[in-house]
């Protein structure tokens, strides 16, 4: 049988079963209606039974028929509500093969059929969104007939214009010459011409109004499904398949302004999907109206909807940036005041530093607050029914987003302690992916006490499924939070195995975790430190934490991450402290590469300098006397979590390191933290800071009676 038959067949069929349902509608509750319920039942079986074979029938042949037949043939058996799955897995190769005769009409409706029925697998939309972007050139061609034809258009309503105006001249110098009445006359027909010019003005404008109508009544149809669907498409191959492949370039930017715009202005939708000229013209003429449009139909989106257009928000995104912009980003004069006191030699790199960082803050795109709030949301209303892996990407993307801001951050729901053991729950069921991307997303809320020390287990169960993306994630997330030796040493093995797998910046990461959990074994360091090739280092700030091991190459980009941390008003407030005891004070002091908030030099036999300083005086220090460093510790540089009246909240990990590193230099390390300092008067101040500046005096002449004895032993 011919497969246009095999069509007709179906359509035959979705008429039978429209007209059984209209009938058995209309029968009332007699017996004879009871026989009449039972025949329809026994021929929709008979149905059911002829679409079954007719869908074995289809999967037997699927290499054999059109592709616009047998794409006509699955939307009317989604119709019939009896479209398998399995024959769609069977059909999407042919179609992929044969969609430039399915139109880009036919290409909308397979996407729509596909993400509908679930079965919209990542190589499916990648070669579609390839043809769409193939496709392009005649889309362009078109914007640029109608721009030509515009241009047109108004170079023909400015000649008429000046046509009426030489008319009007004539008129009005015939009038100076002719009498009273024939300029009466004249004055008529004017009017009359001008009220003809009205009329047409006002038609076309009416007609323009209708077809925004038209335009946006299409738009407004479109499902959540294909929205969502979108999206997807969006983030994955805006331009091309070399998206998937690169972070950050031209292609990263590409998918964020492709997103961006099909966010902000539904119409994009028409763009990214590879619309004709109706679509075109929707956006040309605009309609304000449907902006917005995933906002509005935030709350009807399914839970794999929501996971879908989340990822593909935090996938446009820049890669996380360590340095927290959002939290503890410089203001300009603060970057200014660091780069003033800094050496001559450093300040032109630190400021080229600043000025870059502030530019990528300004060229960085974030996504609607609102969206972001309506999707968080509706992540928690979908919480049961979410897939594990669509969880652990939506919880990834809001931290991301919303987690960066400390208004927002207290409200996220999976930072509630009733979610976070409702999560735990279901880690029998994670994935190797699943928890390196809730363990970032840990990260990047610095911490959910319930839920990292769960998942900390979790990780150290999981420690042989890992990739080396995968392990560098973890590490980094539980080097930043300070996580159990145990973890760590159940990775340290599963590292070295895939150790030629890891990236320089990942290889970093992992290195840095594990110098903040004291692993110091040089049999474990000398394998890692010969793979990184130092020229690929310097200038790299995703490398910066391999700082305190390779000092020279990344001292820049370590410098720069820390001004970026530094608490610039707290450490001001506690310098006016010590200035009231007495004391000249150093802000952003330098100690081989540590930035100290503030530093006190007791006994100084030299001015001293602000900022900066490096070479060997540096090294040994520029004092012979105590020194004392005041760390300034802002909230975002501890961890959150902790509820209890009285509890000091714990550093992380690149506080330890500095503490550590200034302890070794014989600095007097003194931490202060902005929740207890600003609860103080200001006689506790002062009583606090010279009571540490006693200790320090107390320690350094102990130190120095030990040596002298030493030396004259």
């Amino acid at each position: 049988m011919r497969p246009e038959r095999y069509l007709l067949l179906l359509q035959q069929l979705q008429q039978a079963s429209q007209y059984n349902e209209d009938s058995s509608s209309s029968i009332g509750g007699s017996s004879s209606n009871n026989n009449s319920s039972s025949s329809s039942r026994r021929r929709r079986c008979i149905e059911e039974e002829d679409t079954v074979a007719i869908q074995k029938w289809l999967l037997i042949r699927v290499d054999a028929i059109p592709g616009p037949l047998l794409l006509r043939c699955l939307l009317q058996l989604e119709q019939l509500r009896m479209c398998n799955r399995l024959l769609l897995y069977a059909a999407a190769p042919v179609l992929l093969l044969q969609l430039p005769q399915l139109r880009l009409q036919g290409c909308l409706q397979m996407l729509q059929l596909y993400v509908h029925r679930k079965a919209a697998r990542p190589q499916m939309c990648m070669q579609l969104a390839d043809w769409i972007a193939a496709a392009d050139a005649p889309i362009h061609s078109f914007w640029q007939q109608q721009q030509q034809l515009d241009h047109q258009q108004q170079q023909q309503q400015q000649q008429q214009q000046l046509d009426q105006q030489q008319q009007q001249q004539q008129f009005r110098n015939q009038e100076r010459q002719q009498n009273y009445n024939a300029e009466q006359q004249q004055q008529l027909d004017h009017a009359q011409l001008h009220q003809q010019q009205q009329q047409q003005q006002q038609q076309q404008q009416q007609q323009q109004q209708q077809r925004q109508q038209q335009h946006a009544t299409q738009l407004q149809q479109l499902p959540p499904s294909l929205l969502a669907g979108a999206c997807e498409v969006a983030a994955k191959m805006p331009v091309s398949q070399r998206v998937l492949l690169q972070v950050g370039g031209e292609e990263s930017a590409a998918a964020a302004a492709a997103l961006q715009q099909l966010l902000q202005q539904p119409e994009g939708v028409g763009e990214v999907l590879g619309l004709g000229g109706k679509w075109i013209a929707a956006v040309y003429l605009g309609s304000s109206d449907l902006r917005c449009r995933l906002l509005l139909v935030a709350h009807t989106l399914d839970a794999r909807q929501t996971a879908t257009v989340l990822w593909a928000i935090n996938r446009c995104l820049r890669p996380h940036s360590r340095r927290a912009r959002s939290l503890t980003s410089l203001s300009p004069a603060a970057a200014a005041g660091a780069a003033a006191g800094a050496g001559a030699g450093r300040a032109a790199g630190r400021a080229a530093a600043a000025n870059t960082a502030a530019a990528e803050v300004d060229e960085a795109w974030v996504p609607p607050a609102a969206l972001l709030e309506a999707l968080h949301d509706r992540v928690r209303d979908t919480f049961a029914t979410m897939s594990n892996q669509g969880l652990c990407n939506s919880i990834l993307a809001l931290a991301a987003t919303l987690g960066r801001t400390p208004e927002k951050r207290d409200n996220l729901f999976f930072l509630d302690p009733s979610y976070q053991l409702r999560i735990a729950k279901r880690f029998y069921g994670f994935q190797a992916e699943d928890v390196a991307t809730l363990a970032s997303a840990i990260a990047l809320t610095r911490g959910a006490p319930l839920l990292q020390q769960r998942l900390l287990h979790a990780a150290a169960d999981a420690a042989d499924t890992f990739s080396a993306t995968q392990l560098s994630q973890v590490l980094y997330a539980f080097g930043l939070l300070r996580g159990s030796t145990h973890l760590f040493a159940s990775l340290q093995f599963t590292m070295l195995e895939r150790l030629d797998q890891f990236s320089v910046p990942e290889l970093c990461d992992a290195m840095w975790a594990f110098a903040v959990a004291r692993f110091h074994d040089a049999n474990f360091w000398a394998p890692c430190l010969n793979l990184i090739p130092l020229e690929r280092l310097m200038g790299d700030d995703r490398c910066a934490l391999l700082f305190p091991a390779v000092d020279e190459i990344v001292g820049d980009a370590f410098w720069a991450l820390q001004l970026e941390e530094h608490p610039a008003n707290f450490a001001e407030n506690v310098a006016e402290v010590v200035r009231s005891l007495g004391y000249t004070p150093c802000l952003r002091a330098d100690a081989s590469g540590h930035l100290i908030d503030v530093l006190v030099e007791l006994e100084v036999p030299r001015k001293a300098v602000c900022g900066r300083r490096r070479g060997p005086e540096a090294q040994r220090g520029v004092s012979h006397g105590a020194q004392v460093a005041l760390l300034c510790h802002a909230d975002a540089q501890l961890q959150g979590g902790s509820n209890k009246p009285g509890e000091v909240p714990s550093p992380l990990g690149h506080s330890m390191l500095k503490h550590r590193h200034l302890g070794r230099q014989g600095f007097h390390v003194v931490n202060l933290m902005w929740s207890v300092w600003q609860k103080l008067t200001m006689q506790k101040q002062v009583a606090l800071l010279q009571r540490e500046i006693d200790r320090a005096k107390a320690n350094k002449g102990a130190s120095k009676a030990t040596s002298d004895a030493a030396s004259a032993g």
